[in-house]
């Protein structure tokens, strides 16, 4: 039987995960740009490649003056979660005490939400 994970180490595998998804994308995006129609169709799916222009500003071009003026900024709150490798010990605390008898259960919120953090 596994541990639950905890959110941290679940976030950083997701993340890994994520990461090795978005290279895949990126490989068949490109294989399906470069390619005609014809190498577009493939047993489920047709792939539609379109080509959009979007205007965007390019704050460069604003003069100085707008560019230093706080009232043309809107300032918003963001979280950003840090993941940081822990050193690898031979031991957990939980693991610990549970060789002693005084483990209390731990349970952490899986990704079918069924496992309330306590």
């Amino acid at each position: 039987m596994t541990d639950p994970l905890h959110p941290a180490d679940e976030l950083a595998a997701l993340r890994a995960r994520i990461t090795a998804l978005r290279a895949r994308h990126d490989l068949l995006r490109a294989h399906l740009i470069a390619t005609d129609d014809a190498g577009r169709s493939g047993m489920r799916h047709i792939a539609r490649v379109e080509t959009r222009l979007r205007d965007r500003i390019d704050p460069d071009r604003l003069p100085k003056l707008i560019r230093d003026d706080r009232t043309f900024y809107t300032t918003t709150e963001t979280h950003r979660i840090l993941l940081v490798p822990r050193p690898v010990r031979r031991t957990y605390p939980a693991a610990s005490a549970a060789a002693s008898g005084d483990a209390q259960s731990v349970r952490y919120p899986s990704s079918t939400g069924t496992q309330p953090l306590s």
